[in-house]
């Protein structure tokens, strides 16, 4: 029987954690589950910043879970930029939980991939090499983005998120 793995999100000044949440929405201010239309970024700004992990609720028969790869498709709108922490070379460690700003965040500089990634982009235990052998979270996958002056509301992209795992 494969592990149950689900993406909790944290928020909060002392850190709220919201499992197995319904959407990874952006907007302007620091809520899971958000309703993007209620909470619009204003053009020319950052969205609130998300932090997300990978959390294996429970191993059942599986002996291993690693190699986690997070990308998006379809597109942003006009000339939005979604940055992030993830990399799959000359990876900075785990980051800590911070309350989520919409500013600037120094190591949410990557931008995120439009493509499957050719090896794991988020860490488990500070490490890409890293693994779940029991229960636990991975590294925070922190993501936010940065509107244009002249972009409009509505773009719909995926979030992918794929790992291996042994049965």
């Amino acid at each position: 029987m494969p592990a149950q793995v689900e993406i909790d999100e944290s928020n909060g000044p002392l850190e709220t954690i919201t499992h197995n949440i319904g959407n990874a929405n952006m907007g302007d201010l620091d809520l899971h589950d958000m309703d993007p239309t209620s909470h619009p970024i204003v053009p020319g700004n950052y969205s609130m910043a998300k932090y997300h992990r990978i959390h294996v609720v429970n191993m059942n028969t599986s002996t291993k879970v690693d190699d986690i790869r997070i990308w998006q498709t379809g597109s942003m709108s006009g000339s939005t930029q979604h940055f992030t922490n993830l990399k799959t070379s000359a990876y900075g460690g785990a980051m800590a939980y911070a309350q989520p700003v919409a500013v600037a965040i120094t190591g949410v500089n990557q931008i995120i991939p439009s493509a499957l990634p050719p090896s794991a982009n988020l860490g488990i235990g500070g490490s890409l090499s890293g693994s779940f052998s029991a229960p636990g979270f991975s590294d925070y996958f922190v993501h936010q983005l940065l509107t244009d002056i002249n972009d409009t509301q509505g773009a719909n992209v995926s979030m992918n998120i794929q790992y291996a795992e042994v049965l």
